[in-house]
């Protein structure tokens, strides 16, 4: 046997130029869509707190503790109606904005039930002259002992300062 033939030079598989971009590409692509994805989903994002009216009676502007303007706006009268979700009763409603396009809707909520209220997801649906659907928030109801009642709060990059009304309606 000759010497040469039993050290055949073993070929190198050569990737094409083109696939290794088209890969780099679709990486690119990917990574670009979910940084994408991962910005937006705060953009509406709902802030809720829930504060127990008589442990903390802090007000909206307190809590804002940047040096925003924070304007009350004229509610309807249908807004500020008193309402009721089962055996919740939805009281003290009030509606404001800050400089920065923050609307903040606040309300106090007591239960009427002669039983403890469990925690129940809902939404608040608000709405516009005509009753028509402006948006929609899911928030949680806290738990309510009998004839107990919390202070909820609502902040959102949404405008819903120019709400006529509003409802609650049972999460499904």
């Amino acid at each position: 046997m000759k010497e040469g033939k039993r050290f055949k030079k073993e070929k190198r598989k050569e990737i094409p130029i083109k696939k290794i971009i088209i890969t780099l590409l679709i990486i690119v692509i990917f990574v670009i869509i979910a940084v994408i994805f991962y910005f937006n989903k705060d953009k509406n994002n709902v802030i809720i707190n829930e504060n127990i009216e008589s442990a903390n009676n802090t007000t909206i502007e307190n809590k804002n503790k940047s040096k925003n303007t924070i304007e009350n706006v004229d509610l309807s009268k249908e807004m500020i109606k008193e309402k009721q979700y089962k055996n919740t009763k939805i009281t003290n409603i009030k509606l404001s904005s800050d400089e920065q396009g923050i609307s903040y809707f606040e309300c106090k909520i007591k239960n009427e039930a002669n039983e403890i209220l469990k925690k129940q997801d809902v939404y608040f649906v608000f709405l516009n002259e005509n009753n028509t659907e402006l948006t929609r928030f899911k928030y949680r109801l806290p738990e309510l002992k009998q004839e107990e009642e919390k202070k909820v709060t609502i902040v959102t990059t949404t405008n819903i300062t120019n709400s006529n009304d509003f409802r609650i309606e049972e999460y499904k």
